[in-house]
């Protein structure tokens, strides 16, 4: 098994820190990496079914006017003085 970027790191038999303070320090570090990997998961995940909502909401509201809506799009994109697509030679 690799070794993951975030995983703490873990001493080695026969190299254990010496103090206390090394040793909480070492769990400190290694908590801290771990609970912000899964914060940052957590708001991937969040935002992935976030944009999934709104996709579905958007598909919702634009199921039978899809075709309206393109033409209309079309139509508002043009410049006010421009004259009907008809009249053009």
């Amino acid at each position: 098994m690799t070794s993951q970027p975030d995983e703490p790191q873990r001493p080695r038999p026969g190299n254990e820190p010496a103090r206390r303070a090394e040793a909480d320090a070492l769990l400190r570090n290694g908590a801290e990496r771990l609970v912000r990997a899964q914060l940052m998961t957590r708001e991937d995940q969040d935002f992935a079914r976030s944009q999934k909502s709104m996709i579905g909401q958007t598909m919702r509201e634009y199921g039978g006017r899809f075709l309206f809506e393109l033409i209309q799009n079309g139509y508002d994109a043009q410049p006010p003085d421009a004259a009907p697509s008809s009249a053009r030679s």
